[in-house]
């Protein structure tokens, strides 16, 4: 075997709104089928070899990206090597650097965040790429006690044959692949009509609203700047597909700043989707619900 090859290329990737995080580029999925953040309490290898370097304050894994945040004062002259080697070392050492038995490896770990992760995944490589061909979307919004929670967005919301795709396609997916599922529950609104999402006046979905990973969103020059590696599969596009559409206008993208709180809000729009986040002033993002009735 080559030493090009042993040794793995890892391209480290500084982020444009914070100095002290990093995305570090793999040429393959670090675990295929598995993401997640990683905790110093973690016991799996890759969580155990980057904490145990000085400096590094949250990692999180998102298929072949790593994404690093560090202490103000820590240097990534010296941290980029270490980060670089110590994730060599573990994929040299293991096929499962994430864990066997959940995304962020160990048997300590919380059950429902760990179904949860599994549901997302299926989800997102199973049902989501032919559900988006519709315009629609299905999220699992939560997992609490087994129970799992999901959501139908877009073309699915307000369409009759929806529930039915629900009840008899995608639950009997999930429970083929995740015996350990108890209930499965629907929250879609289905009487808001044909495709509300869009179609509606105003009013917010409720979605989602939770933390954007560090790295992915920021400023530069002046504008907000997307990861589309992250972007892409919220809009049901890849990555490329992304950039052709941002050329040619089939996707649009809206900045508002409110002057009070000092937060920017950015909304993205597919032909099937929509997505927005709000940034504060100091440059944490959050995804939040997009403004149902967005025009271009």
């Amino acid at each position: 075997m080559s030493e090009a090859v042993t040794r793995r290329r890892i391209r480290a990737q500084a982020s444009a709104g914070d100095p002290n995080a990093m995305a570090f580029r793999l040429d393959a999925p670090v675990q295929p089928g598995r993401s997640g953040r990683l905790e110093p309490a973690n016991a799996a290898p890759l969580a155990r070899a980057l904490f145990a370097l000085e400096g590094l304050t949250q990692a999180e894994v998102r298929d072949a990206t790593i994404w690093i945040r560090k202490t103000a004062d820590a240097d990534w002259a010296a941290l980029k090597p270490a980060i670089a080697a110590a994730v060599r070392d573990v994929l040299d050492q293991t096929p499962y650097p994430l864990g066997e038995d959940d995304t962020t490896g160990g048997p300590d770990a919380d059950p429902d965040t760990a179904l949860l992760r599994e549901v997302e995944a299926l989800l997102d490589r199973q049902v989501n790429p032919a559900v988006a061909a519709h315009g629609g979307h299905i999220a699992v919004e939560r997992v609490e006690g087994s129970t799992v929670y999901l959501r139908m967005s877009g073309g699915c919301q307000g369409c009759a044959a929806s529930a039915a795709t629900l009840r008899e396609g995608v639950e009997r997916m999930l429970r083929a692949a995740l015996p350990q599922i108890g209930e499965i529950k629907d929250l879609t609104d289905h009487e808001a009509g044909s495709n509300p999402y869009y179609a509606r006046e105003s009013g917010a979905s409720p979605v989602l609203n939770r933390p954007v990973p560090p790295g992915v969103i920021g400023w530069e020059d002046g504008q907000v700047m997307i990861d589309p590696e992250y972007l892409a599969p919220k809009l049901g596009l890849t990555p490329e597909t992304l950039r052709q559409g941002m050329r040619s206008g089939e996707v649009v993208g809206v900045t508002e700043t409110d002057d009070g709180p000092g937060k920017t809000r950015v909304v993205m729009r597919s032909a099937g989707r929509a997505w927005a986040a709000e940034l504060d002033a100091e440059g944490a993002a959050r995804e939040i619900p997009p403004p149902r009735g967005m025009r271009a």
